[in-house]
């Protein structure tokens, strides 16, 4: 019988037995305490995981626990491959051990004058600048385990809902041919694959002492369009043309129109992609505190209001 047969049911327990089963705890007694609340709307944070504190004498560590309903979106082996890769050129803090039955991972402890990005915390400045040149960091880095585009995530998200039964919104049929439109517009123009972040929410990001800076939450993370990256980064802190073209100028020292278009397009797909996910997982999930549903709203909201005021059609034609 496999041990998944037997997981516990409570978060502490599965966190407890995650951690047990970690050679580097083997035997040893463990104190843990919770370290992230769960947040939907409007950080999206700590969702997908139970995040623990984990004492072990001298010893701290951060655990993340994937959450038993959000695993038809999670691939803790490939996450792990990508936090190993990213650590190794110092983008994201080394893991620890990892747990293959439960998908848990142990992240090194980075400890006091560490926290969470807020939005306000990225806008426009240095800050915003060190966080473009950590992603080309991570986009000029060795491959990740995983390749997997938006636009084939899209198409994973679309067919899981459909096998679940998800209720669609009334236009999810035009958002689809939408995003098969962009889809093949990238295709035929061609794309640059490299290894991905994959997730843009500002809660994902580190801010330490002396300006440090770490990327952190690697759940998405694949081999794919390293602009995909970029959009996903900028559309919560700044979606308009002037700080898209700031930051197209800091990552790739000087401002180009295509890409420009690029960006825009893919922060269209990153609302889609994430209101699939939430609309999903707010007619699956048992946790109903966590606001899925209005998370999905907020994005297709924003999804909707960028495919009226962008001309989408004039931005595909000049990829």
């Amino acid at each position: 019988m496999a041990a998944e047969d037997f997981e516990p049911v409570s978060p502490r327990a599965r966190a407890e037995a995650a951690a047990g089963r970690m050679a580097c705890w083997a035997g040893a007694e463990l104190g843990l305490q919770p370290a992230a609340a769960t947040v939907a709307v409007p950080m999206f944070c700590a969702v997908d995981h139970d995040c623990w504190l984990v004492e072990s004498g001298e010893t701290r560590a951060f655990l993340k626990v994937p959450s038993p309903d959000m695993k038809p979106f999670l691939d803790p082996a490939a996450a792990h491959g990508a936090i190993a890769a990213a650590a190794s050129i110092g983008v994201t803090p080394p893991p620890i051990a990892y747990d293959a039955a439960s998908g848990a991972i142990a992240l090194t402890w980075l400890g006091e004058g560490w926290r969470s990005a807020y939005m306000d915390d990225l806008k426009r400045g240095p800050r915003r600048e060190s966080l473009v040149r950590l992603k080309k960091r991570l986009h000029d880095g060795r491959m990740f385990p995983r390749h997997r585009t938006i636009f084939s995530h899209l198409q994973e998200l679309t067919g899981l809902g459909d096998r679940l039964g998800t209720i669609w919104p009334d236009d999810h049929r035009t958002l689809v041919d939408h995003a098969d439109r962009i889809a093949a517009a990238f295709v035929a123009s061609g794309y640059e694959v490299r290894p991905c972040h994959g997730d843009g929410h500002a809660s994902n990001v580190l801010l330490g002492p002396d300006d440090a800076i770490f990327l952190v939450d690697f759940d998405f993370a694949a081999n794919n369009d390293p602009l995909y990256d970029l959009a996903a980064t900028l559309l919560d802190i700044e979606p308009w043309d002037d700080g898209i073209e700031e930051a197209i100028e800091i990552y790739c020292g000087n401002v180009d129109r295509k890409v420009a278009n690029r960006i825009k397009l893919h922060m269209i797909l990153d609302d889609m992609m994430w209101a699939r996910l939430a609309l999903i997982a707010a007619e699956s999930s048992p946790r109903r505190h966590v606001e899925f549903l209005k998370y999905g709203e907020f994005r297709l909201l924003r999804c909707r209001y960028h495919l009226r005021i962008w001309p989408v059609d004039e931005m595909l034609r000049g990829l």
